[in-house]
């Protein structure tokens, strides 16, 4: 039988090995996850003529399994244009002199998700100054006498100006107009940018009711709101808003995400009114009926644009603070 000094030092000699062979699971393990995920995003840009800007990436540890993603945010773009494994080279014109913030991604899904990003600020100085967007009427779903008109703004806009067809006009980005009746009308946007271009456009739309009810709601409220990114290449309408309460409020709100299933990711963005972002979040819904809370406090009162992107659609809401 083995003095009691000598069992104690045994045992003790033994849990020190234990431990040295801990750390070293978790030494080799950590070495075997960062074995896994090497890809280093990065990529050079070069100015063409006229505001086109080439992207080459030089992202490391990218293989045949790469998606390689541009992220312009030109109108802006807010979810990116997927390029898919073969375009790791992308050109893109810009349309007004300013500075762009482009975010470059990497990703692999085989073997394991694996991501990196990065970032660069370029200021386009050649582009052609010439103010171009456009916009479309949808009728709302299940709002017989709502309409929306869906504009893309350039990110240089410096003010617009709206002629409803009925002998009415108004300012500002994303007014509203009320008709008195159901019928056609010629509706334009003249829009000024930065360096003095001025663009017209206009559409000739019969903003009707498809009840035919002539007794009820004779009215019609066309509202202007925020188009989908162009990547996303969806339209926006009130059927797709997200739940926002209270609303108006001063600072802290509250974003319903019963409309998604748990285990859902989502991209929450908050935007001023000439789109830039001025706050943004992750989430994942993880019951039904689950809300989100945001605090907005560092925001002056305004209007600003909420934005949910799911990966395939997004829904957005107008979010009114009023700090009075």
């Amino acid at each position: 039988m083995k003095p009691k000094s000598l069992q104690m030092k045994s045992q003790s000699l033994i849990q020190k090995l234990k431990s040295l062979l801990l750390v070293l699971i978790l030494i080799l393990g950590h070495t075997n996850l960062q074995a896994q995920c090497n890809l280093t995003a990065g990529y050079t840009y070069t100015l063409g003529p006229n505001g086109q800007v080439f992207f080459t990436s030089t992202s490391t540890g990218t293989n045949s399994n790469t998606i390689y993603r541009w992220n312009l945010m030109t109108f802006p773009n807010a979810y990116g244009i997927f390029s898919g494994t073969a375009l790791s080279t992308y050109s893109f014109t810009f349309p007004n002199n300013t500075t762009y913030n482009i975010y470059h991604v990497v990703a692999t899904t085989t073997p394991s998700y694996c991501a990196d990003s990065v970032l660069h600020s370029i200021a386009v100085t050649n582009a052609t100054c010439s103010a171009t967007t456009n916009f479309t009427l949808q009728q709302v779903p299940n709002q017989n006498s709502t309409w929306n008109g869906l504009v893309n703004y350039p990110s240089n806009v410096t003010a617009a100006s709206w002629y409803w067809g009925d002998g009415n006009t108004s300012t500002g980005l994303y007014p509203s107009h009320t008709y008195a009746s159901p019928g056609y009308y010629n509706v334009c946007l003249s829009l000024t940018i930065s360096c003095g271009s001025v663009f017209t456009a206009c559409t000739y739309s019969n903003l009707n009711k498809p009840n035919g009810n002539a007794q009820q709601n004779q009215i019609v409220t066309l509202n202007i709101i925020q188009g989908a990114p162009t990547a996303v290449n969806q339209l926006l309408n009130q059927n797709d808003n997200l739940t926002i309460f209270p609303n108006p409020n001063n600072s802290n709100f509250s974003i319903s995400l019963g409309a998604y299933s748990p285990g859902s990711n989502l991209q929450l963005r908050i935007t001023n009114l000439l789109g830039n972002e001025v706050y943004s979040d992750e989430l994942q819904v993880q019951n039904h009926d689950e809300s989100k809370s945001i605090d907005l406090h560092f925001l002056s009162s305004g209007t600003y644009f909420a934005i949910l992107f799911d990966g395939k659609t997004c829904k957005t809401s107008k979010i009114f603070i009023n700090k009075d």
